[in-house]
């Protein structure tokens, strides 16, 4: 195995992206043109559309694309990932740190897609998705089976998934 690499799905990162930039758009629309007046409403309405806003504009950019939208390259004896589109700093495991693998199955409007968790001190360093990886089935049968000891099947849970994003 010679340096095997993840795709991205396009229309994937071209959503996450466009997202954010809208969301991040919108805080700053909103509070560029707030014009502070004696109307303790209005600004609560402003605060409160802020918070709400920063707070998903947050689960976007540290949740999918810190830990999901990565880069993965498996190589002879290791693991790297690039987090932030593949853009973000590289982060290699030999495979001889990595414990296992989970997988999970996240439900959608779009459908069900497979989440495979590489896990190295019973945390999960890496996240790859049938979502945003075009090649998720490639890289798991053909790389991660072979080397990599499956842990079984871990249930989706929203409070865990927003543990790991922010802690």
């Amino acid at each position: 195995m010679e340096g095997v690499k993840s795709k991205f799905k396009i229309w994937s990162v071209v959503l996450v992206v466009s997202i954010s930039t809208l969301m991040l758009f919108l805080i700053f629309f909103f509070v560029a043109n707030y014009t502070p007046t004696s109307d303790k409403g209005g600004f609560l309405f402003i605060l409160f559309f802020t918070l709400f806003f920063l707070y998903f504009f947050s689960l976007l950019f540290f949740g999918e694309l810190r830990t999901k939208l990565i880069s993965v390259v498996f190589s002879v004896d290791s693991i790297s990932k690039k987090s932030f589109c593949g853009l973000g700093p590289t982060k290699s495991y030999l495979f001889k740190e990595v414990i296992g693998y989970k997988t999970s199955v996240v439900q959608s409007r779009s459908g069900s897609y497979e989440y495979l968790y590489l896990i190295v001190d019973s945390k999960k360093v890496i996240k790859i998705s049938e979502f945003y990886h075009e090649n998720y089935k490639a890289l798991k049968l053909e790389v991660i089976k072979n080397n990599i000891i499956n842990l079984g099947f871990e249930q989706w849970r929203l409070f865990n998934e927003m543990k790991e994003i922010f802690f």
